[in-house]
């Protein structure tokens, strides 16, 4: 994936925009609500009547990333970006999916040093594809606080459906050992 400045900063711009709207607002759900429902009167009618999806007790591992814009001492900073290639696990071990994905800092709080990023995927899996998108604190992930991502069933089985991809980083164990998280995806015709 090509990431140019104006690319970069684009992103940037919307997740900072989407950022102030969501703490403006109060409720960064409400929107999420409002895009389920759309979703769902603007799917076909056949995918209308999917089985919802609930898979728990995964692992995603990632395989792969690329860091970029650090600050000179290797540090994150706002414009930090990360692209990563990873694998999902049921809880047997066995290996159900893949996920890229890149992240974009928006936003470090000056008063706790919590890390907002912006964060999408594209998410396969048996059955088909899902999107995920949204704003996550990266560190109260680490304190054990689950991430949600508003996600999207784009083919497959999964089109049509939408709701949620939890992450909760935990202690990586999976090879190469460079992030681990425990992971949740639900989805239904809302």
């Amino acid at each position: 994936m090509q990431v140019n400045r104006f690319t970069r900063y684009t992103r940037l711009a919307g997740a900072v925009a989407v950022t102030a709207s969501a703490v403006l607002a109060g409720v960064a759900s409400s929107g999420v609500a409002d895009a389920s429902a759309a979703a769902a009167k603007t799917a076909p009618a056949a995918s209308r009547h999917h089985t919802p999806v609930d898979l728990t007790g995964l692992s995603a591992a990632v395989d792969r990333q690329t860091v970029k814009n650090l600050t000179p001492d290797g540090k994150p900073q706002v414009g930090t970006d990360t692209v990563y290639d990873m694998t999902i696990y049921a809880a047997d071990g066995t290996a159900i999916g893949s996920q890229h994905g890149e992240t974009l800092i928006v936003f470090i709080s000056p008063v706790n040093g919590d890390i907002y990023v912006h964060q999408r995927d594209v998410v396969q899996i048996a059955g088909g594809t899902l999107t995920d998108d949204g704003l996550v604190n990266v560190l109260a992930g680490f304190r054990g606080t689950p991430q949600y991502l508003y996600a999207r069933g784009v083919s497959g089985a999964l089109a049509g459906l939408s709701g949620v991809y939890q992450e909760i980083p935990e202690h990586a164990v999976l090879p190469p050992k460079i992030w681990q998280a425990a992971a949740e995806i639900h989805l239904s015709v809302v």
